[in-house]
């Protein structure tokens, strides 16, 4: 990693002077910082294919206490010879 140097700029009224330095800063790590953009939309996806699968068990799994419940039921009224 090598140092980073600013100048100031030049031209220009005393008012719009100032140093550059957030511009080079910027330029030079452009390519880390597409490589941390693309780590982040690798972890949202990821994120958001677990979020699907939990969201189909979790229908699943609601699906499978309303058909045990209806079971039940039916179970019960038989015993009791409700029905």
């Amino acid at each position: 990693m090598g140092f980073i140097f600013w100048k100031q700029q030049s031209g220009g009224n005393e008012e719009s002077k100032g140093c550059n330095y957030f511009k080079w800063f910027n330029e030079d790590n452009g390519e880390e910082r597409d490589a941390t953009i693309g780590r982040q939309r690798r972890k949202i996806y990821a994120l958001e294919k677990l979020v699907l699968v939990s969201e189909k068990r979790v229908k699943f799994l609601i699906g499978v206490m309303c058909f045990l419940g209806f079971v039940s039921v039916i179970l019960v009224c038989k015993l009791y010879k409700i029905c």
